[in-house]
């Protein structure tokens, strides 16, 4: 992301519109898994004298902080059944939101004709323009395949059920290279998720990403 983008989307809110701290709000993001009184946004920060970067604010009446990862909205959601739960993780992957967390970003990857069914948190389009992110065409940007190429290559939907007191949560992410030793990776990760939004990972299964003409797997990365 560049300093360009940023100073535009600060131009655009206007001086002092819904600042939180050292941020600017770019949108609130919605959703029923969160409870009453609880807003989470998206901002657009800019500490004095260090550079700009983007991240979550969590607020309800009597604080606000950044949230870092999905543990930190734990007692702050209600998660009642498997799709909640599918909707919970997805917070952190979706093109519209996996730019915002401090965690090294990853996607989940999904057919092209399941990409509308993905979360927006009824601020997609505010936060997609601000962070500069594409338009996903099904060539492996942004994790997004054709659909006939997610066959080929062996990918399964996502998949969410009730374990217990919680829900488990299957799914494919495209998690790129974190330092200069790694490689890019195509990850089937187990996802437990408690309904007040306890939440924990482990890696089922780990692929080297697949080759083929045409296929771009690639993200955009924040400053």
């Amino acid at each position: 992301m560049t300093i360009a983008v940023l100073g535009a989307a600060l131009l655009l809110l206007g001086p002092g519109a819904g600042a939180v701290r050292d941020a600017e709000v770019v949108a609130e993001l919605r959703a029923p898994i969160l409870r009453a009184g609880v807003r989470l946004v998206g901002a657009v920060q800019q500490p004095v004298g260090l550079p700009i970067t983007v991240g979550l604010r969590l607020t309800t009446a009597r604080q606000t902080h950044e949230i870092r990862s999905l543990n930190g909205m734990q007692d702050h959601v209600e998660i009642r059944n498997p799709s909640q739960a599918l909707m919970f993780t997805r917070l952190t992957t979706t093109p519209t939101t996996y730019l915002l967390w401090s965690t090294t970003p990853e996607v989940e990857v999904v057919r092209l004709t399941s990409l509308a069914k993905l979360p927006t948190w009824s601020a997609g389009s505010k936060l997609t323009s601000v962070l500069g992110t594409g338009t996903p065409v099904g060539d492996g940007y942004l994790g997004v395949l054709k659909d006939d190429l997610f066959r080929e290559l062996g990918l399964q939907d996502a998949t969410a059920r009730s374990v217990g007191q919680g829900f488990e949560v299957r799914r494919w992410l495209y998690s790129p290279a974190s330092s200069a030793g790694d490689r890019p990776r195509l990850l089937l990760v187990e996802e437990r998720v408690s309904p007040s939004g306890g939440y924990s990972r482990r890696i089922i299964k780990a692929r080297q990403l697949p080759k083929r003409p045409g296929l771009d797997w690639r993200i955009d990365y924040r400053m």
